[in-house]
């Protein structure tokens, strides 16, 4: 067996197991309303963080590993003046200068390895009517 099916395996029996030792339906009718609790309070923490995000009074993006944009809340939306639907269709590499490009690929190489970088600050002009400077802090997730 691989390892990742001996998991699976292990992962089975141990539910069987507490099948059970759970002999009426009335514990496992409990077991079900504790699981569907907690993806409900999941699912309800993850959208009050997202109304927070959003709603921020400081700009907050994110990318994919290639730079392509996946989230843009609204403050990075006036501060820009692109919309979150037209960056969602941008890389970080189309909206800064070639000294930029590089180190927003090194941090980027770095989130590949799950290594967080330090603050550094990023100047944003290419395709912009001004030139906005970011703060910026960068976590892989």
């Amino acid at each position: 067996w691989k390892p990742g099916e001996v998991a699976a395996a292990r992962g089975l029996a141990s539910f069987v197991h507490e099948i059970r030792k759970t002999s009426n339906a009335e514990n496992l009718m409990l077991m079900n309303e504790e699981h569907v609790k907690s993806k409900s309070y999941c699912t309800s923490l993850a959208s009050e963080l997202q109304a927070m995000m959003q709603s921020s009074n400081v700009p907050v993006f994110g990318t994919t590993l290639s730079g392509t944009f996946n989230y843009w809340n609204t403050k990075m939306a006036n501060v820009t003046g692109i919309s979150t639907a037209k960056s969602l269709d941008m890389t970080v590499f189309d909206l800064c200068d070639e000294e930029n490009k590089k180190m927003f690929r090194e941090v980027l190489d770095a989130a590949t390895r799950n290594e967080a970088t330090r603050t550094f600050e990023v100047a944003l002009s290419e395709q912009l009517d001004k030139k906005v400077l970011l703060v910026i802090n960068c976590t892989p997730r």
